[in-house]
């Protein structure tokens, strides 16, 4: 993948974009966000869509992938979560290894 980024300026601008607009949702809503507990990291997690956080990020995803899929290489986004449970954008790339 570095070297899609490396070839186009452009999409690592639009990735810091949604980086930091994730980042910065995430900071203005940092008391509704909670890690999940020991316990239930061992447990499967599902996004719920009516939830106003994945319903945010769903539009932050929306709004970029018309961009996001002009760039090569670049195959889908989706909205998916982090290790620690919050909700992000997801972008799929293409590995030719």
């Amino acid at each position: 993948m570095n070297r899609y980024l490396s070839r186009s300026p452009r999409l690592v601008l639009t990735l810091l974009i949604v980086l930091a607009l994730s980042v910065g949702f995430w900071i203005s809503c940092g008391e509704n966000f909670q890690s999940p507990s020991s316990s239930q990291e061992s447990q499967e997690v599902v996004l719920n869509p009516s939830d106003p956080q994945v319903q945010a990020v769903m539009e932050i995803q929306d709004r970029h992938t018309p961009e996001l899929m002009k760039q090569p290489g670049i195959i889908g986004t989706g909205t998916g979560m982090t290790e620690d449970g919050k909700p992000a954008v997801v972008v799929f790339a293409k590995n030719d290894v």
